[in-house]
């Protein structure tokens, strides 16, 4: 099951949480990298892109719940999005 890391306190956990087993950064998706100090290098070191970056600090899961809408519409896309070939269109090819 995904965890959805919000800010800089559950990054911490995140990264204890890695280091303890590292098996469990697999399911680590970061909903933003807060304005804290820190947070930057937490999810370097978690090697994890945040899917905002906004320098918000105000706690209450605020970068998840924004997060959110976000993963809604990724999924919403990749579950009804057709093919080239669905709707005729012609592969993309480099021009060389």
């Amino acid at each position: 099951m995904p965890v959805l890391i919000d800010g800089f306190i559950s990054a911490s956990a995140a990264l204890l949480a890695a280091r303890i087993c590292p098996a469990a950064r697999e399911y680590m998706v970061a909903s933003h990298v807060s304005g804290e100090p820190a947070a930057h290098w937490i999810l370097q070191e978690l090697e994890l892109k945040p899917f905002l970056t906004a320098d918000m600090t105000l706690g209450e899961g605020t970068g998840a719940v924004a997060a959110l809408p976000l993963l809604d519409m990724a999924c919403a896309v990749y579950g009804s999005m057709r093919t080239f070939e669905q709707i005729s269109i012609e592969p993309y090819r480099p021009l060389h």
